[in-house]
């Protein structure tokens, strides 16, 4: 056998073992996406798992107390990570667990869509890479909820291909169930990709017989949301307290204009013509339901973007670009590999003495890149954990993590804290109840109100809600915060008689009993 179909063979049957192929994808998203520290998401998410886990972590503390109904799934399964072992190793296991499952729900559909091994590969390789269009989702990443309800949108994806609705419908509503906006955003898309099919068109009635099982297996989801409509209206003004949280704390999410300070928006345009390639290659006729999953893609951006034209901001807390942001780039990316193997194939068909040679150095091309981008992927893991690990001796790392170790050493887990509002590692960190936190936002226009006011009387005076959207905020805030007044303290806690201590910056000299100090923080207690 010559050297080059050797090695062709050799590379073939490496990866035809599906387990194989599974290990190859989870190492592919430890080394593309793992972190040293806990990822963004990861400091409000590990604390509402624990709190679940043990009621009686953090007694006293207003936020963990309110309810995050769709969570509560998520959080029952991941509370055996956290409640067993600490914050860090536990959030470590748990997200290779939420990898490996989303590496085998895009298994699952890679089988299902017939996509060859190579472009199973360069599919993840490259979405792994280019997660998010414009708006900041991901799928791959931290521990978190909606990467289940993704990993069950796949799976109800797959088995619509292969004609199971049954199971679709299974797996849909335990998307919805995990995180309801991803789930009711992958059961519209799935529901249209079906009606604008023919070929599934014509199993409607047989779907809406079974379509009880999405409604029991969503229950938690559905429940959340008809709960959270319900309590809509309870503030004085709820437009205010939702206005606040789309332009102020989740703009990077929520707002059309992002779009424009994307590098990736060119997926969009590779992604338009991608849905036309199922049905003009026979070979990729098993993909039609992927191409026609990006109608509903579209659609759900075409109605962001006219409600945002016609002025109700409020309605984009719903996250109408969320579900297409990610999916696309997933979507796109599989029919353009399962495209390229298939032009691959067609010239071996055509111009098999020919082309022969052309296409096995085309398809170990593509090995030798995966293998070459998996291999700096690694090397680049290991340089960034010893990078990661090199930074807590940096000196302010070191006073915040120190002041953090002494506030969860020294203080009972009942007081509540006055801290900077943008200290998001606190809760992992210190493990101790702050006063209110930018990152930890309500899910109700009723908590969201009480947040704003929370985070109005450390910035004193109104959140710059227009001029500093976001993390844009954050020097603003925190500079107001640090030059709040004595008497300012006191009225706050005043206010709220549960705060028990302050945590303020080392320049500061207040007339309460300090408790601790180093070079960057003190911490003082309040009467």
């Amino acid at each position: 056998m010559p050297l080059l179909e050797r090695l062709t063979y050799l590379a073939n049957s490496a990866v035809q073992s599906r387990t194989c192929l599974f290990f190859v994808l989870l190492l592919i998203a430890i080394t593309q996406a793992f972190t040293y520290h806990y990822i963004y998401n990861e400091y409000d998410v590990l604390p509402s798992v624990l709190q679940q886990a043990r009621s009686s972590w953090l007694p006293h503390d207003w936020y963990l107390s309110l309810d995050i109904g769709y969570r509560q799934l998520f959080n029952a399964i991941a509370g055996y990570f956290i409640a067993w072992f600490d914050f860090q190793w536990g959030n470590y296991a748990l997200r290779i667990a939420l990898y490996a499952s989303f590496c085998f729900a895009f298994l699952r559909l890679a089988k299902a869509n017939v996509m060859p091994p190579l472009a199973t590969l360069l599919a993840f390789l490259l979405f792994v890479h280019f997660q998010s269009i414009a708006w900041d989702e991901w799928i791959i990443g931290g521990s978190e909820t909606k990467t289940l309800a993704y990993t069950f949108s796949l799976l109800a994806i797959a088995y619509t291909t292969e004609y199971r609705y049954r199971w679709a419908l299974v797996f849909a509503g335990l998307a919805t169930s995990f995180h309801v906006l991803v789930g009711i955003y992958a059961s519209f898309c799935l529901g249209l990709a079906i009606l604008a099919l023919p070929s599934h068109r014509r199993h409607f009635l047989e779907i809406l017989k079974s379509s009880w099982l999405w409604f029991i297996f969503s229950a938690n989801g559905l429940y959340f949301l008809i709960v959270s409509q319900l309590n809509a209206e309870l503030p004085a003004n709820p437009a205010m307290a939702w206005e606040y949280y789309v332009k102020f704390r989740v703009p990077h999410h929520t707002l059309p204009e992002y779009w424009l300070k994307s590098q990736n928006t060119w997926i969009f345009y590779v992604s338009l013509i991608a849905s036309i390639a199922p049905f003009l290659i026979n070979e990729l006729r098993s993909m039609r339901i992927l191409a026609a999953q990006l109608l509903g893609c579209y659609l759900l951006i075409l109605i962001g973007l006219l409600l945002y034209q016609a002025g109700d901001e409020t309605t984009m807390r719903y996250f109408f670009f969320r579900y297409a942001d990610t999916m696309i780039p997933l979507v796109t990316f599989c029919i353009t590999a399962a495209t390229f193997i298939s032009m691959l194939k067609r010239l071996e068909e055509q111009f098999s003495l020919a082309t022969a040679p052309l296409t096995q150095w085309a398809k170990l091309a593509g090995y030798f890149f995966i293998a070459l981008s998996l291999s700096y992927a690694s090397y680049k893991f290991v340089r960034t954990m010893q990078w990661h690990h090199q930074q807590t001796d940096r000196p302010e790392i070191a006073s915040r993590k120190a002041v953090n170790s002494w506030i969860k050493n020294t203080l009972t887990q009942d007081v509540v804290i006055l801290i900077p509002p943008f200290l998001q590692e606190f809760y992992v960190e210190a493990q101790r109840s702050p006063f209110v936190s930018f990152k930890h936002t309500p899910q109700s226009a009723l908590n969201m109100a009480e947040w704003i006011t929370r985070m109005e009387l450390l910035n004193q005076g109104p959140l710059p809600i227009e001029s500093l959207p976001g993390f844009d905020a954050r020097d603003d805030v925190h500079r107001h915060y640090f030059s709040l007044s004595p008497s300012a303290i006191e009225a706050i806690h005043q206010a709220y008689p549960e705060i028990t201590h302050l945590l303020s910056s080392s320049e500061s000299d207040y007339p309460f009993p300090l408790l601790y100090g180093n070079d960057v923080y003190k911490v003082y207690a309040l009467p």
